[in-house]
């Protein structure tokens, strides 16, 4: 059972073997071992999970612990973290090789990639310069839920999450049209969102009036 060997790992480092769930909830309490069961619940479905379940976790124990410092259910949090990468977990993975591969191939002169996981807009930084997200994707709405139920304030939202947006190509502006036409025939929706500024070591979202990293 997987449950088990998750808890007699070192991840747990308990004094002695857990051999049945009865014995889990005893040493651990319900509240416990009911999240973890969930959490392997969502990891077992699909391929990514092992990049998913990591992110769920620490979205998890944030959102467990704000609702607790609130006077929330921290239970209620904690299934919300859980919850707020089900869309991934419930579908195939989003790989984004081939896109970048076709992209590299072509004429276009690409100067950057970001892949936009943990930590939001702050990964884009790791290429240098600046830059402005004039016109940000939609957001899905689970990303609404998570801020709602977890009174989560919107700069923290985007600084924790990717928001709809998993993956940045920067190329110069001349090429723009065509990156977009590349990357959009792999996954539609694709498009120009902002632009490279001379604010080095800053992102900003002008239409929320967001600037990150957040001081």
């Amino acid at each position: 059972m997987r449950l088990l060997r998750l808890l007699n790992s070192a991840s747990f480092s308990l004094r002695k073997r857990v051999t049945s769930v009865h014995e889990a909830v005893t040493m651990l309490g319900a509240r416990t071992v009911r999240q973890w069961a969930m959490l392997l619940s969502l990891g077992g479905i699909t391929t990514n999970c092992d990049e998913l379940i990591p992110t769920a976790l620490s979205r998890a124990r944030t959102l467990s612990r704000l609702a607790e410092g609130r006077g929330g259910d921290a239970d209620v949090g904690f299934s919300i973290g859980l919850l707020s990468v089900a869309d991934a977990l419930l579908e195939p993975t989003v790989i984004y090789v081939r896109a970048v591969l076709e992209l590299l191939r072509s004429d276009v002169d690409v100067r950057g990639l970001a892949h936009i996981t943990g930590g939001g807009l702050n990964n884009i930084l790791r290429l240098g310069a600046g830059y402005a997200i004039e016109d940000p994707l939609p957001v899905p709405a689970v990303f609404d839920l998570v801020a709602r139920l977890g009174t989560v304030p919107v700069a923290e939202m985007w600084e924790v999450f990717n928001m709809g947006c998993g993956f940045m190509a920067i190329v110069p502006e001349a090429d723009a049209d065509a990156a977009s036409a590349i990357l959009a025939a792999h996954h539609p929706g694709a498009r120009r969102i902002g632009t490279v500024t001379d604010q080095d070591g800053t992102v900003t979202v002008p239409p929320l009036g967001l600037s990150f990293p957040l001081r």
